[in-house]
């Protein structure tokens, strides 16, 4: 029906990253806005990346609603295609959604005063249009459980229930596309910060090869939603980041673990983030292969792939936590 849809979160260190002197100035990153909070001050830098933790949860609450939603839909539209089969309906699972509680003095409805004006008022007013949008798909959705629990389908053969089925994919596209921008600034501005606090890290050659591993991943699955599903006439874009991923994370995990030694854990970790990396190229592989065959990207292999992301995700907090 639709394919789903994957956010690039900022990977940014939570521990106690602050603590570290800052004596140099950060290396260049390229991107200017990025090189500008670089070269802000620790507290400012700090504030910054509790506003962008804050961001990364509430909006791992909300993909964990829609994703629940998105599934839910797919199988009422099978659902209204042989209402009268038993097994219809019959494996819906209620989506809950529960606001994460935020840390006192923080607020996502108010980025920080360490941010320029043309940021603050970017994130205020597209943050309000994310939620908007978001609040708009929880009612959509709300109408259409409605509709199937009370069978409303037998009095107009499905079609309400479908009209509800395309406004809420209409919804869910709009989302994804404001919240893919918000994140997107997000990155450039928190990625500033967390050079600031990083400059001094004796870690920070690592912590940044993972980020980048990381960034090559979410480019690659990028490129699949954005073309929609289509393999065939886009195959050496997807070649082309791919390729881009497997050489970076051929250097990453060459480099030597001599950085870490007084670290307790840390080279286990940073091996295990590898060898994620690695397991997301394996599978990424096998995609490719088959896609080439259909000329398709499923939604079921977009999901397999952001399943890898996640995992590599999950493998970069562990190291830096």
């Amino acid at each position: 029906m639709m394919a789903m849809k994957h956010v690039c979160y900022t990977l940014v260190c939570v521990c106690c990253m602050g603590l570290w002197a800052c004596k140099d100035k950060p290396s260049p990153s390229g991107d200017p806005k990025t090189d500008m909070y670089a070269a802000s001050d620790t507290e400012d830098a700090n504030s910054i990346i509790t506003y962008n933790n804050a961001m990364i949860q509430l909006d791992d609450k909300r993909r964990s609603y829609l994703e629940r939603v998105i599934s839910n839909v797919s199988k009422v539209e099978e659902g209204l295609e042989n209402p009268s089969s038993k097994l219809a309906f019959a494996v819906l699972m209620s989506p809950i959604y529960i606001a994460p509680i935020q840390r006192p003095g923080t607020s996502t409805d108010t980025p920080p005063s360490a941010l320029e004006t043309d940021d603050r008022d970017f994130f205020t007013s597209k943050g309000e249009e994310v939620s908007d949008k978001f609040d708009a798909i929880r009612e959509s959705y709300k109408r259409l459980d409605e509709y199937v629990k009370a069978e409303d389908y037998k009095d107009d053969g499905g079609r309400k229930g479908n009209e509800i089925i395309d406004e809420l994919i209409v919804l869910l596209e709009e989302y994804y596309t404001l919240n893919a921008d918000l994140h997107r600034r997000l990155a450039v501005v928190s990625d500033g910060a967390e050079r600031k606090i990083l400059q001094d890290h004796p870690l920070k050659s690592y912590i940044f090869a993972a980020k980048d591993d990381f960034r090559a991943i979410d480019e690659f699955i990028k490129t699949g939603e954005a073309q929609g599903g289509s393999y065939a006439e886009h195959e050496a874009v997807f070649r082309e980041k791919y390729d881009a991923l497997e050489t970076a994370h051929k250097k990453h995990s060459e480099m030597s673990p001599e950085g870490m030694k007084d670290y307790a854990g840390k080279e286990a970790s940073f091996a295990r983030f590898n060898e994620a990396v690695n397991s997301f190229l394996v599978t990424a592989r096998r995609i490719m292969r088959d896609a080439a065959s259909s000329g398709q990207l499923s939604d079921r292999q977009l999901e397999a792939l952001s399943d890898e992301m996640n995992s590599v995700r999950n493998a970069y907090n562990h190291f830096v936590d």
